[in-house]
């Protein structure tokens, strides 16, 4: 097996996370990270690559923080109590 077959592309990385989130919020979570975390990357050239083990540590518990998928998976509430206003 190659080396290179344990790397996954940023663009294929959503079919390993749960919940399937976009390519814009993996790319988020790398530059920006979440809760203090960010989604650690593999850079060759100008690429940057993930490994099963990456994926792993992100989305671990730590101190009693919710996990990545909690956050992926709960809803977000509107602001403003969800009543829309018109001008």
């Amino acid at each position: 097996m190659s080396l290179i077959a344990n790397y996954i592309p940023i663009v294929e990385a959503r079919d390993y996370l749960p919940g399937r989130p976009s390519q814009s919020t993996v790319s988020k979570w790398i530059n920006h990270g979440i809760r203090g975390r960010r989604l650690k990357t593999i850079r060759c050239g100008n690429r940057h690559f993930l490994t099963a083990d990456l994926i792993a540590d992100f989305l671990e518990t730590d101190g009693g923080s919710p996990p990545a998928t909690a956050i992926v998976n709960s809803p977000v509430a509107p602001i403003g109590g969800g009543v829309a206003r018109h001008a």
